[in-house]
């Protein structure tokens, strides 16, 4: 490599003249440090010792970080590399093959520039892919030792496989981590540097557990596995199409855990999260389908976790699947279609967990289908400000017809705690639209329940949450709303519920909006209630303990644009959540937005504040934003017209109705569509209100918008086919 040669004669020359001092004097020898470089790889490029220059770049990127040192920038320019066998060694030095791979790599590693300017990256037009051709794992980085300090961004790692690592011993030799890329830092964890990932894309990578005796192995982590990783910094992570599948035996398939992305002893914070139509799969078993106590599990569609913390801020989740393993006697169960999290603490905050799907499998008897949306099992879960909407629990079904249909619960959330201190918090967040079904054969005998919330021996505390429109699709399910229950607990299911919503569960299904089972207990304070076909269970047989202190209850909670295709939750002016909250300190809404101190908060997820002019963006999809607004009556009474306001950032199309920054004169209408948008820009928009001589009477909130063509494919109309099977 051509600046290498003369830094490593720098080298040489720095160890010559140290040996030379110290054959004349006796001192503490002196390492030589090379002085960090640059270097660049292209695919037209060549890999040769004089390679990584500007006009000379290396054709590999496995060459260059073969070659690397400490410090050292790698510069990938758009194009598609894949596996390279005269210049990959990762067998020998990581145990398997990859694309890339390193050995407690301490470099940075950059996508998105191109030949003609190595000065600024752009991954969105020069695009950077490393294709694993669906035989090799994308990445693999292996540590040893506290000296991984390693860095990469704009990627994109796509039709990775991952096996097992056959040159090791035990699981691991037929456990499948990382498809589209594996960190592993061993275990137990030890300090690191750090690792940071951003803005990468992982899509259509697979981890596929081999097939093994007496239980298959595990899939894990379709698109990205991290092991042991202690200080990592991950950003504007994209996961599509991305499968973590078990493999198959005779006696019980292997977990798919973690069709997106996937973490174990890892304390870790993802920031600016897209996970969109990936699977966990349990494996298939021709046997009874048990080992031991084990299932094969389909576990965290969308991501999975296991010991330590993730948290995740600024997340979409959208049309994930957790699929259980089928098997002749008993089935696998799928908990977690969105996210899931065991013996963890998972804190989500600022999220959209939409339209996922767990799915038990079938046999005799069918597999538990939990958690379509989320599932925390023996873990601590935090959420706040975040929306889990349209969500499906399904049981799995009695391949004979004469075995059980699996037990759906938790619809939306579904949390169960057999031992352990572990806690639930709910704050400013919408339970909304999510449903459950039975498998479409076997006997139902099983019941289940909680068509948005399942609560299981947990400890749970909502605050200021709205819980509206959940369904049970079928009997005997209960709780269309929420259902706490104590079986194989180690205690029983308690719940705070405070200024909050439960409204619009109208089936009779569920006998009631909230269902506590006898031995278990509710406390609720300052609830509006509204639309059920009943409320609570509080005077049925079974004697639950529930009090309902200071409950209000009206004809309709006033939201703006309830369930398909909105699930717009937001209140109007007029409704009786207004003002109610008393005695709540939560000084902020769903949206961030402060609750005004001057009255009485609002009851629910969202702060009603008289605007002059608030402005919602609804779903995006492929170059389109949809935008409503509410104006005050004061705006209303002098109104002319409406002006839109579109920002475009650098590289983004303009709105085909207009230029960016121009005003769009949509006349008197409160609700409209953008199109010709760039997918994955954002867009920032404001209304005004302007009176009949042009003048502003009003101007709306900053919304920012993304429109995305992953949102093309509308994953609904999946989840309710499957439903109806």
């Amino acid at each position: 490599m051509k600046e290498r040669s003369g830094q490593l004669t720098r080298v040489a020359l720095a160890i010559i003249l140290t040996c030379f001092y110290l054959s004349q004097a006796n001192a503490l020898p002196v390492m030589a440090v090379p002085i960090p470089s640059t270097y660049r790889v292209a695919p037209s490029g060549d890999d040769d010792p004089e390679c990584g220059s500007e006009e000379a770049p290396c054709k590999t990127i496995q060459y260059v970080v073969n070659e690397a040192f400490p410090g050292d920038t790698i510069l990938v320019a758009e194009g598609v590399y894949t596996f390279d066998p005269s210049n990959n060694d990762c067998e020998a030095k990581v145990g398997a093959a990859a694309v890339m791979c390193a050995k407690d790599p301490e470099f940075t590693l950059l996508g998105g520039y191109s030949t003609s300017d190595w000065t600024s990256a752009d991954p969105s037009t020069h695009v950077t892919i490393i294709d694993g051709q669906n035989q090799y794992r994308g990445v693999f980085l292996l540590g040893t030792g506290p000296t991984t300090d390693f860095c990469m961004e704009g990627f994109t790692i796509k039709n990775g496989l991952a096996r097992g690592v056959h040159s090791r011993t035990g699981d691991d030799g037929f456990f499948a981590y990382g498809g589209g890329m594996f960190v592993d830092l061993g275990y137990p964890p030890i300090s690191t540097k750090k690792i940071v990932l951003r803005n990468l894309i992982f899509k259509d990578n697979k981890a596929i557990g081999e097939n093994h005796d007496p239980y298959g192995g595990s899939g894990v982590g379709g698109g990205l596995a991290l092991r042991s990783v202690t200080n990592a910094t991950l950003e504007y992570l994209a996961f599509e199409g991305n499968e973590a599948r078990g493999g198959n035996s005779t006696q019980r398939g292997g977990y798919g855990i973690g069709g997106g992305f996937h973490t174990l002893h890892s304390d870790v914070t993802f920031s600016h999260v897209t996970l969109i139509n990936n699977i966990a799969r349990g494996g298939d078993s021709s046997g009874s389908g048990r080992h031991g106590s084990e299932l094969a599990g389909g576990l965290g569609g969308g991501t999975a976790t296991h010991g330590v913390n993730l948290t995740l801020e600024h997340v979409f989740a959208q049309g994930n699947q957790a699929i259980g393993g089928n098997a002749v006697e008993h089935a696998g169960c799928a908990v977690g279609g969105g996210l899931f999290a065991e013996s963890a603490t998972l804190t989500v905050t600022d999220a959209e967990v939409r339209e996922n799907l767990a799915k038990g499998g079938n046999a005799r008897d069918g597999g538990l289908g939990g958690g379509g949306g989320i599932d925390a099992h023996g873990a601590n879960l935090f959420v706040k400000r975040t929306r889990v909407i349209g969500n499906g629990s399904k049981g799995g079904a009695s391949t004979t017809g004469t075995g059980n249909s699996g037990q759906p619960g938790g619809g939306g959330l579904y949390v169960v705690r057999f031992s352990g201190n572990t806690v639930v918090r709910i704050q400013n967040s919408i339970i909304a639209d999510n449903s459950l079904e039975f498998g479409a054969a076997g006997s139902t005998g099983v019941g289940g329940g909680g068509g948005g919330i399942w609560l299981q021996g947990a400890e749970a505390y909502f605050t200021h949450t709205t819980i509206a429109r959940n369904r049970l699709l079928g009997s005997p399910l209960v709780g269309n709303a929420i259902l706490l229950l104590g079986f194989d607990t180690a205690t029983p299911a308690t719940a705070q519920i405070k200024y909050s919503i439960i409204a619009d569960h109208t089936d009779d299904s569920g006998l009631s909006a909230l269902y506590v089972i006898g031995g278990n207990a509710a406390n609720l304070e300052r609830t509006l209630w509204t639309g059920n076909h009943k409320d609570t269970n509080a005077d049925g047989w079974e004697k639950p303990n529930i009090n309902d202190h200071n409950p209000i209850h009206a004809p309709s909670a006033g939201f703006i644009s309830p369930g398909l295709p909105d699930y717009d939750y937001h209140i109007h002016g007029d409704s009786p959540a207004r003002d109610q909250a008393t005695g709540s300190s939560m000084a902020e809404d769903m949206d961030c937005e402060a609750r005004p101190s001057l009255e009485g908060y609002d009851i629910g997820a969202d702060e009603y504040t008289p605007p002059a002019l608030v402005l919602y963006s609804s779903r995006p999809a492929s170059g389109t934003l949809r935008l409503t607004w509410e104006a005050h009556s004061g705006v209303i009474a002098n109104l002319d017209h409406y002006n839109l306001i579109v920002s475009c950032e650098s590289g983004a199309n303009p709105p085909d109705q207009g230029a960016c920054g121009a005003p769009i004169n949509v006349s008197l209408q409160t609700e409209y569509t953008l199109t010709g948008l760039t997918n994955g820009k954002p867009y920032t928009i404001i209304v005004e209100a302007r009176d009949a001589s042009g003048d502003a009477i009003a101007t709306s909130n900053v919304v920012i918008g993304v429109p995305m063509d992953i949102m093309a494919r509308v994953f609904l109309p999946v989840i309710l086919d499957s439903l109806e099977e």
